[in-house]
């Protein structure tokens, strides 16, 4: 049977890998609308076909897997419908009750399959749980409990507008065991949430009444929990050991104690393993009995009856999916309001790092001839015989040709190490006083900043704030310098030294920052883009915060430019992006 997958995130790489090892499937087409994602994880899973046209991937295969983006997912499941395929769909297929009600009456009408994945209700481990369930073990379930929760940095999709929060991207996943245990009939949910600077929700924790039982469900992206599964009845209780969804152990714990048990399961890789396995199933029953598993209300009961495993604890209706799309349509009905975007400035990382090599006296000239850039961000370390130079890696291999560290090599020796350039050239490691020499002129005419970072998070250097004072003082550019370092004592040592100092605290995360920048009296705040997980406290309200991105390609690395949007980033606060492509931001 030949697939086609349509979509390049986490949840394609799942099914791509579980494609790839079955004999049943032939995986013939990858489709996204970034052609330069496409043909990248084609190349991976050794693809022949790339594309981001919707019709060469109906002409490519029988049946699509379609894991994009949400607010393009019903597009596209449109038109595979219109093409005829089987579609098995990334929950949820549309963020509207009534469109996918549409959407499953089309597949109906044209005898296709429609399905969602659920990552958990085709395990061998929840049809034992329904089997217990149905035995009254713990007699009338009274309330269910189930979280799921990952910590992902901001600068992926689940933190952006208009395709992230935890809720719209985990809450399909959470409410499927809900829903398949106590119905779809639920008579309220109740929803809370907490909202990320960009307005996003982090946590959201959903509670649905029923008439005689209730459900909490809870999805955070920036907060941990248990993971776990709780299902409390009126004679006992089952309790899901974390990750609830492989289901691989639970354990029972009934009134009397006599039922007491702990259950382990079999679990063959992950939930999608499963529900692939029952898209086939439900593939095959179409071509054998003319059926479809998509069931209205009008012929749910009739059609029911006569498709393969027919159990209404087996089979993922369509009142479940719409059920849930329903609790989620609310969700996105009250949610905040997206956070403002504003202009932010730009800075190079070290140099237009991208086009020439970083911290190079090339990618200095090349940045500092910009229009309208802010800044230039470099970064300094000591050699054996105490010069400063300019050099990011506390090691030289991955941008010279040399074999030690930078402490381990004298001036002299490291400006013998090469860099490759530009045209095949060979360039050398500058020190801060030839950078300066270079760039004091668009200093003094353009207002550029120099943004130095001490690395001394690693390798201290003794001795190195006051030498790179005394060099800036050297060229009186003392009011251009920002001086910042991954290391809070630096910075609170360049204050000390210099009171009238500049300085920036590094951290991967802006609680780190914050802590760091208290501590050591820093005047701006420098995170990376996926740690914006706070705001300045009152007193570093209105300090800058440049963001930085450590994903960005440099010179030749064979990296693609993924990220092309850093401003986005000012929806948290972000007031200036540090990046290696600057003149891709002021190409005017």
């Amino acid at each position: 049977m030949q697939i086609g997958i349509m979509g390049t995130g986490s949840t394609a790489e799942i099914m791509a890998e579980i494609v790839s090892k079955s004999r049943e499937y032939d995986l013939t087409c990858i489709y996204d609308t970034r052609i330069d994602d496409a043909q990248a994880f084609a190349k991976r899973f050794h693809v022949g076909t790339s594309t981001f046209d919707m019709d060469v991937v109906a002409g490519s295969c029988d049946i699509v897997y379609i894991s994009a983006e949400n607010s393009c997912r019903e597009e596209l499941v449109r038109k595979m419908l219109d093409e005829g395929k089987h579609i098995l769909c990334q929950a949820p297929i549309s963020m509207s009750k009534k469109t996918a009600e549409e959407l499953y009456d089309m597949a109906a009408d044209k005898g296709l399959v429609l399905m969602e994945t659920t990552g958990s209700l085709y395990t061998p481990g929840f049809a034992k749980l329904i089997e217990i369930l149905k035995s009254g073990v713990i007699g009338s379930v009274m309330d269910i409990e189930v979280s799921f929760s990952r910590l992902i940095p901001t600068n992926e999709r689940e933190h952006t507008f208009p395709e992230g929060g935890s809720f719209e991207t985990f809450g399909n996943f959470v409410l499927s065991p809900v829903l398949r245990i106590l119905g779809t009939e639920y008579r309220d949910a109740y929803i809370n949430a907490v909202y990320g600077l960009n307005g996003i929700d982090t946590y959201t924790k959903v509670t649905l009444k029923y008439d005689h039982a209730q459900a909490t469900v809870k999805t955070a992206t920036a907060v941990m929990s248990d993971d776990a599964l709780t299902i409390t009845g009126s004679m006992g209780c089952i309790y899901v050991k974390s990750p609830w969804y492989l289901m691989r152990k639970f354990t029972i714990k009934s009134y009397d104690d006599k039922n007491n048990a702990t259950i382990y399961n079999e679990c063959d890789g992950n939930g999608f393993t499963y529900d692939l396995a029952e898209f086939r199933r439900r593939v095959a029953a179409i071509g054998r009995n003319h059926l479809t598993d998509h069931m209205s209300e009008n012929n749910y009961e009739e059609v029911k009856k006569q498709v393969v495993c027919s159990d209404s604890f087996t089979l993922l209706t369509t009142r479940e999916s719409l059920a849930a799309t329903a609790v989620i349509e609310k969700f996105v009905s009250q949610r905040h309001a997206q956070g403002e975007r504003k202009d932010v400035k730009i800075w190079a990382h070290r140099g237009c790092s991208m086009a020439y090599p970083e911290n190079t006296l090339e990618a200095f000239e090349a940045a500092a001839k910009i229009p309208g850039i802010t800044g230039i961000e470099t970064d300094v370390q000591l050699s054996k015989d105490g010069e400063v130079v300019v050099f990011h890696d506390e090691h030289t291999g991955r941008v010279t040709d040399g074999t030690r560290n930078v402490q381990d090599y004298t001036l002299a020796e490291l400006q013998k190490l090469h860099i490759q350039s530009v045209g095949g050239e060979t360039t050398t490691i500058p020190t801060l006083k030839q950078m300066l020499e270079l760039l004091k002129p668009y200093c003094e005419e353009n207002g550029l900043l120099i943004n130095i970072e001490l690395k001394t998070s690693v390798i201290r250097y003794p001795g190195i704030e006051q030498k790179v004072i005394d060099i800036v003082r050297e060229y009186g550019l003392e009011k251009y310098i920002v001086y910042s370092s991954f290391l809070a004592d630096s910075i609170k040592l360049i204050k000390e030294l210099m009171p009238s100092a500049k300085t920036g605290m590094l951290s991967g995360t802006m609680e780190g920052c914050i802590q760091g920048a208290i501590y050591a009296s820093a005047d701006a705040l420098h995170p990376w883009i996926g740690g914006l997980n706070a705001k300045g406290e009152e007193k570093l309200a209105d300090a800058p915060v440049r963001a930085w991105n450590m994903e960005e390609p440099f010179f030749n690395d064979g990296r693609l430019l993924k990220e092309k949007d850093m401003g986005k980033y000012s929806e948290f606060g972000v007031t200036d992006i540090i990046t290696n492509v600057p003149e891709v931001y002021l190409k005017g």
